[in-house]
């Protein structure tokens, strides 16, 4: 980078980064699946068929989603340690899991989640075209504060303070918890938009983490 009356050569530096990960992981997707749509149906029964948006039961215990269990959260520990955190005497583990469904006209307004919450993940189950998207929101408060307009919202730079993503079914999201999301408005007439919502925590345990999967590798 240059300034444009001397040509003097600035240093561009960024820091306080808020990563978030795309990992594609289709080979959980008929398990996920099955279980999702029972806890569904269980919703559906106490409140009909005409909602917008149902949220199923959380499903973070059931046997078998074992393997998807562990995988998510080794990928999690290891993206954690990656990150830089000592996560030697640690262990994660799940807050909670839930499928949601949303229709036409349904859609999340941003928020965090607390009670102990490290990370936040969501498992694509159904994406269809005009669909709800998921959208991650710039978390600090001071840049927000001061915010000038943009020049161009549609593409990506340091002045954004929001980033959606297209995603697929089989795509699993992660970031931190601190990282406020929503989802965009779904306006897909006939079919839904169905996804996995998961919060994970971490709990003091110094032991080596248990890895049936290779550790997730950060691109």
């Amino acid at each position: 980078m240059s300034t444009n009356n001397n040509q003097n050569t600035i240093s561009e530096f960024f820091y306080f980064a808020s990563p978030i990960y795309i990992i594609n992981l289709p080979q959980h997707l008929e398990a996920v699946k099955k279980v999702s749509e029972e806890s569904l149906a269980e919703i559906k029964k106490r409140h009909g068929n005409a909602c917008i948006n149902y949220q199923g039961i959380n499903f973070s215990n059931d046997p078998r989603l074992d393997k998807f269990s562990l995988e998510i959260l080794n990928i999690g520990w290891d993206l954690l340690d990656n990150q830089g955190f000592n996560m030697s005497n640690y262990r994660t583990t799940f807050h909670e899991m839930w499928c949601q469904e949303h229709r036409k006209g349904s859609r999340m307004d941003q928020h965090v989640h607390g009670h102990g919450s490290q990370l936040i993940a969501f498992y694509f189950l159904e994406t269809p075209e005009n669909g709800a998207k998921p959208v991650f929101h710039d978390p600090r408060p001071g840049k927000l504060q001061i915010a000038l307009p943009q020049k161009d919202i549609t593409k990506v730079t340091a002045a954004s303070d929001e980033i959606n993503f297209t995603v697929q079914p089989g795509d699993l999201i992660i970031s931190n918890a601190y990282l406020q999301h929503s989802f965009s408005q779904h306006e897909n007439e006939v079919q839904p938009t169905k996804f996995v919502h998961m919060n994970m925590s971490v709990f003091y345990s110094p032991k080596e983490p248990i890895s049936s999967f290779p550790q997730a590798e950060v691109i």
